[in-house]
């Protein structure tokens, strides 16, 4: 796959996403797939120093989406273990260490997420742990607009589109996506949401709708959510040129984030360079 050099995400090399790599990807469960400074077990990634000159150290289970983000917003390098597994960035300075430690106090609920996306994200944890259950404040957002919306939501709605403001205002590269696109569902609050963002206020020529047919929730017995969504009669809009352009893909649950994996793929098939993702919630699970 060609490199697209695009001066808007040289630091986001595209990722290449084969269905074999999909797949493969998404039965490898030996390695963290998400980080969120909200959860207890990844809320201090600075650690006391140790060697010459070092401060801090700046611990991660892996570099995907928060390495490029961390490198273009405050110009910090993270690398990659020897073992490969996590990265690090050694603070040798008082200022990085206030840096980082900001970067983490404010984007504490962002879920960053390692997938075949170029980049991806969620705003927020459905919940923080299993023994509460109690959802977060933007999980209960999402549980009321998509499943009580018997009532209006347009509050709600609102308060939804401002949090992917907020974080579209501040993350560098998801901002600058050449197309919006939801993932399909029955549900229709996420086509109105990414209507509402203000960053892409041209629908008929900033927002490129995916068409997929619902998938019945009887499907064969031993089906996979792969072979589910293969056969779910998923296109892409044809009338949309795609090629060497960037697409950002939205969702309001990213649980395994297969689906969202797997329209990407599609979405490169169709000519997109880069796909970058962002979801309202996570569900807990880590891998």
């Amino acid at each position: 796959m060609a490199f697209n050099f695009d001066m808007r995400f040289l630091n986001v090399p595209p990722k290449k996403i084969t269905r074999e790599s999909l797949i493969d990807f998404i039965n490898d469960t030996s390695a963290t797939k998400r980080l969120c400074f909200a959860m207890r077990e990844q809320s201090m990634p600075l650690k006391e120093g140790y060697g010459k000159d070092v401060l801090k150290w700046f611990n991660l289970p892996f570099r995907d989406t928060i390495g490029p983000i961390l490198e273009e917003m405050l110009g910090i390098h993270v690398c990659s273990r020897k073992d490969g597994i996590g990265c690090y960035y050694p603070c040798k300075k008082v200022e990085e260490v206030h840096a980082l430690q900001q970067f983490v106090d404010k984007y504490r609920s962002v879920v960053f997420l390692r997938d075949k996306l170029d980049l991806s994200i969620a705003l927020s944890m459905r919940e923080l742990e299993v023994e509460s259950g109690a959802r977060t404040y933007l999980g209960q957002l999402e549980y009321l607009v998509k499943y009580e919306d018997d009532v209006d939501r347009t509050g709600e709605k609102e308060e939804l589109v401002k949090a992917f403001e907020s974080i579209l205002s501040d993350f560098p590269f998801f901002k600058y996506a050449d197309y919006i696109c939801a993932v399909p569902s029955s549900k229709n609050f996420m086509r109105d949401i990414a209507a509402r963002l203000n960053r892409f206020p041209d629908i008929s020529s900033a927002v490129c709708w995916a068409d997929k047919q619902h998938v019945a929730k009887n499907t064969e017995d031993g089906m996979t959510k792969f072979e589910m969504l293969e056969h779910s009669g998923f296109a892409i809009d044809s009338a949309v040129d795609l090629k060497n352009k960037s697409v950002l893909l939205i969702d309001d649950l990213y649980r395994s984030g297969i689906t969202m994996q797997y329209i990407a793929m599609k979405l490169k098939e169709a000519g997109a360079s880069r796909v970058f993702g962002i979801a309202i919630i996570k569900g807990l699970r880590n891998k």
